[in-house]
């Protein structure tokens, strides 16, 4: 079976601690690049519309969330920029 993935694509992750701008220098790189953010927020968002933050749900939807949008720019070939943060003290490592 032939891989969905043909085109040559970028992924670059701005990954550090809450609060520190991550994305500003995302907004900034993706300009200079000509690349798309996928701002973690975004998912966060729709994950805590219905889960408690943190909650096991939540750190699972979320990583179904961030994936898919990933696998659907892969496919269309568009590079992507995706921010993370953690947590110093959390159950879950990231958010």
């Amino acid at each position: 079976m032939p891989s969905a993935y043909t085109l040559p694509v970028h992924l670059v992750i701005i990954y550090g601690a809450p609060v520190v701008g991550k994305l500003t220098v995302a907004r900034e790189l993706a300009r200079l690049a000509g690349m798309k953010v996928l701002h973690s927020h975004l998912t966060i968002d729709v994950a805590l519309a219905v889960f408690e933050f943190r909650s096991e749900p939540y750190v699972r939807l979320l990583d179904k969330l961030r994936l898919s949008v990933l696998e659907a720019a892969a496919t269309e070939g568009i590079d992507v920029i995706l921010t993370m943060a953690y947590l110093l003290t959390a159950r879950c490592s990231r958010i």
